[in-house]
């Protein structure tokens, strides 16, 4: 006659070992897919780092542009100013050439209508023009000057424009290559995860082996101490 106890025994260790082993798959399959959003959440890092440095190249292309702007806006500036201050020497020596002719002519004059040239009044009037043309040359250098020095203020500021803009370039290169670097470094830890997820995967493997290798161990003692067949009411006694 089957012995209820022994049979119970052995259905309970059978079923026990399936259901610990599910549970160690279930356990396995639940640490994969723990690694796989890290996974995801590690090429998405990486990407967003990579979107973050060609925004920074972007930025230093724009500066280094900004730069050569500023360079040729310099460049213009002090021509500019060269232009004005040759015009103003140009201008002084026609000034200069005139009052000269001038007074000649006033001298000239003075001499054929009988005046005594080195009488007061026509001295007072000779130097009197000397001095006019004398004002006239300041003027012409003063308002030269002027010009030429707002444009050389223009090539300074043109000059610090450039040098700001290359010096932002600068570091937004020097920004775009570390943050690429930290991109690698990132992606780094995706074989390592990887391994994770294999090494989740194996031990799920080996602990729902190790489960119903149990399992099997334990009926196996069940039946024996239930007498095998005998439990049922089998064998040759039977």
């Amino acid at each position: 006659m089957a012995d209820p106890m022994s049979i119970a025994g052995v259905g309970m260790s059978a079923a026990g070992g399936i259901t610990s082993a599910f549970g160690k798959m279930t356990e396995a399959q639940g640490a994969k897919t723990q690694i796989a959003g890290s996974m995801l959440q590690t090429i998405s890092k990486a990407f967003g780092m990579e979107v973050e440095a060609k925004q920074y190249d972007y930025q230093a292309m724009v500066a280094d542009y900004q730069s050569k702007i500023d360079k040729i806006n310099e460049a213009t500036a002090k021509e500019n100013a060269n232009y004005e201050r040759d015009t103003a020497d140009r201008k002084v020596e026609q000034s200069e050439m005139k009052a000269r002719y001038e007074e000649g002519a006033a001298k000239a004059q003075q001499g054929a209508s009988g005046i005594d040239i080195n009488s007061g009044s026509s001295t007072a009037v000779r130097e009197s023009m000397i001095e006019l043309g004398a004002y006239d040359a300041n003027t012409i250098r003063a308002d030269g000057a002027r010009k030429a020095y707002a444009f050389d203020v223009e090539a300074m500021q043109d000059e610090a424009q450039s040098q700001l803009h290359t010096f932002a370039s600068e570091m937004n290169k020097t920004q775009a290559t570390d943050t690429r670097t930290a991109a690698g470094l990132t992606r780094m830890a995706l074989p390592l995860q990887q391994q994770a997820m294999d090494i989740a995967d194996t031990s799920g493997k080996l602990g729902a082996l190790g489960s119903l290798l149990g399992a099997g161990t334990s009926v196996a003692s069940k039946w024996t101490e239930g007498g095998g067949w005998g439990m049922f009411g089998g064998g040759a006694n039977a």
